[in-house]
């Protein structure tokens, strides 16, 4: 790899980093970390129509969590009366999360603070540098799965 390249990748792996840790979740103002906000939209966007609610499994294979981390997450999550936890009463060894009305208002409230810091960038950067943006994002990440599969 040249100095050029290398250099690029450095400023690539930074620049994911800064914005990763600078994320839309700031402004919420509660006491979950963003990977209990994700969690719970997960929950609720594939759970939410299913009258049984999500499996814990189910939620470890979306989210690419361990069994073990996801049962932590639910734990808390559930402590803060945001997610029930029952017994499948067709399989009981199936354990069902359902997101509480308070969860979902959470939710919800999560969504529109996403969609006015989305705003505020297409606002602030233009409608097209966000699609190129976009363009650039998509074409990484097939190129990252198609790397993976190599890799299997």
């Amino acid at each position: 790899m040249s100095d050029k390249n290398e250099d690029l990748a450095i400023k690539l792996m930074d620049t994911i980093r800064k914005f990763k840790k600078g994320s839309f979740h700031k402004n919420i103002n509660n006491d979950l970390a963003p990977g209990q906000i994700g969690m719970l939209h997960l929950i609720y966007h594939q759970g939410h129509n299913e009258s049984k609610g999500i499996s814990v499994s189910q939620i470890s294979e979306l989210s690419k969590h361990t069994a073990s981390g996801v049962t932590q997450a639910i734990n808390f999550l559930e402590k803060k009366k945001l997610v029930t936890r029952s017994i499948d009463n067709d399989d009981r060894r199936i354990i069902r999360v359902k997101i509480t009305p308070l969860g979902l208002k959470l939710v919800e409230e999560h969504h529109q603070c996403l969609i006015k810091n989305s705003n505020e960038f297409i606002e602030q950067l233009g409608q097209e540098k966000i699609s190129t943006f976009i363009d650039t994002l998509e074409e990484m990440i097939a190129l990252v799965e198609r790397m993976n599969k190599k890799d299997d």
